[in-house]
């Protein structure tokens, strides 16, 4: 008996013996083969993740639309997206010039060139403004470098290039107003006294069919207590687009104040013509001109002369904006007037300037500007102003 429960559990350990390694190749086994699962499908790394497929080798399609190309629902927003592929929800404030002013839900206020949209998709009614043709309000859609106005079961479609501006329909005044301001100052104190200010500002209304300029220009200066620069200039102009590129100015003026070249107070006003020549993503160029009419009086004069001068006169003017860089923009304005001697026959005001745009609304300014006075008035000491005045400022302006 006990011989037979002997080799009954002599049998047993042996099997176990036996199920041990076999347990241990079955696991071996398994994980050699989740190791070693190969693709049968023959697309190499690169084909696999753009998702192309190959009809001879793949049963069933991958994707057939990269997801870059797939746009969001308005749900309620305005949505733009750039030419890297980035979506931006918000709302349209405003497209002219190639300059689209966005709301952006994630970055605030923003404007995107023109030339850097791929995309628009509206949700609120926009009116845009067609070279040429009229202004149409419906919902937009902008793709391939098309435009399509939805107006119920209409569409109208145009060409990015004719595409003056663009604005939610209903547009607030205060949408077409902006400017900026830039100031500088100069201090010294030891064993001379001496200060500078200048202060330069500009506000413009912009609409599809016009545009309104309003500036000013003023210096301050003390040397030891003694002033050695007190100018301001106030200039206004209103040009109304007849064409895309030519405008004609119904009015412009300006008034101008110089202590140091005897001008007391000068007065200009007349009107005139002007076409823009360039107008593209990086520069603007426009010239214009006209007939006008200007009123001069001086601090002092020489005896028996008189103390004011009038004349009619001829202006011409052009202004240059070109962006050496995303961040970096040159200036340039020059502005000149024709008259009689009395007047001065010829002057000029010439302005340049380098922006380094530091943020969104502050920019590092460079500014050179040369004032020219050809017959400057001989005052009663006999002495006459110099014709030319230089000036060069460093300064920071804030856009608003």
């Amino acid at each position: 008996m006990k011989n037979i429960i002997f080799i009954v559990l002599l049998s047993a350990c042996s099997l176990f013996a036996q199920e041990k390694p076999k347990s241990q190749e079955l696991k071996k086994k398994d994980i050699k083969e989740l190791v070693e699962v190969k693709d049968t499908s023959g697309l190499s790394e690169e084909e696999v993740r753009k998702g192309i497929a190959k009809k001879e080798k793949l049963d069933a399609p991958i994707f057939h639309t990269p997801w870059e190309k797939l746009s969001p629902k308005t749900n309620g927003y305005d949505w733009v997206q750039t030419k890297e592929g980035e979506w931006f929800k918000g709302k349209i404030e405003e497209m002219y010039n190639d300059m689209l002013v966005f709301d952006s839900e994630e970055v605030g206020l923003y404007t995107f060139d023109f030339k850097d949209i791929s995309q628009i998709k509206s949700f609120h009614v926009i009116e845009v403004n067609i070279e040429d043709i009229a202004r149409f309000s419906g919902i937009v859609r902008f793709s391939n470098n098309e435009i399509v106005i939805i107006q119920g079961d209409k569409k109208f479609t145009f060409s990015r290039g004719e595409i003056i501006s663009l604005a939610p329909k209903g547009t607030r005044e205060f949408n077409y107003w902006s400017g900026k301001i830039s100031i500088s100052m100069d201090m010294k104190t030891g064993n001379t006294q001496e200060y500078r200010y200048t202060t330069n500002l500009n506000i413009k209304r912009r609409t599809s069919v016009s545009n309104l300029f309003l500036g000013y220009l003023g210096n301050i200066s003390s040397n030891d207590n003694k002033e050695s620069e007190n100018n301001h200039r106030i200039s206004q102009k209103y040009d109304r687009y007849i064409t895309r590129r030519f405008f004609w100015t119904p009015v412009f003026s300006e008034y101008h104040k110089d202590k140091f070249q005897n001008i007391k107070n000068k007065l200009t006003a007349g009107l005139g013509i002007g076409y823009t020549f360039v107008d593209n993503d990086s520069a603007e160029w426009s010239v214009s001109g006209g007939p006008a009419y200007t009123y001069t009086e001086y601090f002092s004069v020489l005896k028996y002369e008189e103390n004011s001068a009038r004349s009619p006169a001829l202006k011409m003017g052009t202004i240059l904006k070109y962006d050496i860089t995303k961040d970096i923009e040159f200036n340039f304005k020059y502005e000149s007037a024709l008259s009689n001697k009395k007047a001065g026959k010829y002057t000029h005001h010439i302005k340049s300037s380098l922006e380094h745009e530091l943020t969104s609304w502050l920019d590092l300014e460079f500014t050179v500007i040369w004032d020219y006075l050809l017959e400057p008035e001989i005052m009663a000491d006999n002495i006459a102003p110099e014709k030319s005045d230089f000036q060069f400022m460093v300064g920071l302006g804030v856009e608003f």
